[in-house]
């Protein structure tokens, strides 16, 4: 099957592969205005639109951006919405290593503080990318496209694409919480991050001061790991939930750690970059289909030989031939609520897939020490009809602890637990 012939690609744009972000730096006496323009970047802006002229319709009409915020917070649950404030920084035309490698320096373990949202592929296309990965790019997008047309969900598809591909970001933290991040960025000898440090710095310098303060962990770009055997761990009382702490060993795609990241009390540490491309190791959704599968593979193969090819060259630009579906390694940390968040929210029938497996175990875990109360899903642990919008009908419709509920059938919270679990596979490509 060749995918190129079967889909039409309506809208591509390379970045230029020595071109930095567009990152702007915005205040606004009305926070709402702000928060709207996050919203859509969330919601509803697609990468081809230009951002600045949004903000301006909001600034302009702020009773629209202050129901606009209220609409998306209730019925979406946005509540990260709630702590952007009147300033923020945007990140236009960034790499999804980029937000990455930024979003996992911004957590309570690591005493860094922000808040923000970037555009989600689950929304819009990756229609933009860097030069460095135009050798395979097109392939990448033409099968995402056929996966779309094959009712494959867009959070599946995007495992075929790049890390190279570049989205937009904005993010909202103080003056000694952006020094931080600047520093985190200057640590990683990728020219692109090189250079958002830079101007990040000189974002810092207008609206605080340069201080010698550093993110106490770090996501090495070169280095080795040793591996060991996923695990998870919880220790603590069973009478006292404050008492709580989670540590844990696992296994997932970059698609699942760029939104895993983002659950602000959690601490990732990352295995080494490098390790990631040199395992050559590749989830794939359940969706795929054994044509995708196929197409997967060949993209991958290309991939990894891209990355390998960069890599004994010590460039750092390898890492953005890494696929979103690429599976990497990390240990994870979280103390108290962390623990709960992942054992509750992440354990809903609508969140991702391989998220979600590890919600539960993290649910189950909890549960044997005397919390089966307090964890999975918020539909059965307080008895209640599904609360997701209207987006997500056609996931939830999916959600068997939903199809069993409205049958008027009782779960156990142990069979809930199982019946949200997610099968996979993985593949290893050969370093040629």
């Amino acid at each position: 099957m060749h995918i190129a012939r079967m889909v039409k690609i309506s809208y591509i744009e390379k970045v230029n592969a020595k071109s930095p972000p567009d990152i702007s730096y915005i205040f606004n006496t009305d926070s709402f205005v702000i928060r709207a323009l996050a919203a859509s970047f969330s919601q509803k802006l697609k990468l081809e639109e230009d951002w600045k002229k949004t903000y301006e319709y909001y600034n302009e009409n702020p009773e629209e951006a202050k129901e606009y915020v209220n609409r998306v917070v209730k019925g979406y649950g946005h509540n990260i919405l709630q702590e952007i404030d009147y300033d923020a920084i945007v990140f236009d035309g960034i790499s999804r290593f980029a937000t990455l490698y930024l979003w996992r320096n911004i957590n309570t373990p690591n005493e860094t503080y922000g808040a923000g949202i970037e555009t989600s592929f689950r929304i819009a296309k990756p229609t933009k990318y860097r030069g460095e990965v135009e050798e395979i790019y097109l392939k990448c997008l033409e099968a995402y496209e056929e996966c779309l047309n094959r009712n494959i969900p867009p959070q599946d598809a995007r495992y075929l694409i790049p890390m190279g591909a570049t989205t937009r970001m904005l993010i909202s933290a103080n003056s000694r919480y952006c020094n931080k991040i600047t520093k985190a960025a200057a640590q990683c000898p990728l020219p692109e991050l090189q250079k958002i440090s830079k101007r990040l710095k000189q974002i810092v310098k207008k609206i605080g001061c340069e201080t010698d303060e550093k993110v106490p962990s770090k996501w090495e770009l070169f280095g080795d790991s040793q591996e060991k055997d996923v695990s998870i761990d919880i220790f603590g009382k069973s009478n006292d939930p404050f008492s709580i702490s989670l540590s844990a060993y696992i296994r997932g795609s970059l698609s699942m750690y760029a939104e895993l990241v983002r659950q602000r009390q959690l601490r990732w540490n990352i295995e080494p970059v490098s390790r990631i491309a040199e395992k050559g190791r590749f989830v794939i959704p359940p969706s795929f289909d054994e044509d995708v599968k196929k197409i997967y593979k060949e993209i991958a193969k290309k991939a990894h030989d891209n990355q390998m090819d960069l890599l004994r060259k010590k460039d750092p630009t390898f890492a953005y031939y890494l696929l979103m579906g690429q599976e990497a390694t990390a240990d994870v940390y979280a103390h108290s609520a962390g623990a709960f968040e992942l054992s509750q929210a992440r354990t809903c029938g609508t969140a991702q897939w391989e998220i979600r497996n590890f919600g539960t175990e993290v649910a189950k875990k909890l549960a044997n020490l005397g919390y089966e109360k307090k964890v999975g899903p918020k539909c059965w642990r307080e008895g209640i009809i599904c609360t997701e919008p209207n987006t997500f009908k056609t996931k939830y419709n999916k959600c068997p602890v939903l199809s069993k509920r409205t049958s008027g059938e009782k779960l156990k919270l142990n069979e809930a637990l199982e019946l949200l679990k997610t099968e996979y596979e993985v593949f290893e490509v050969q370093i040629s």
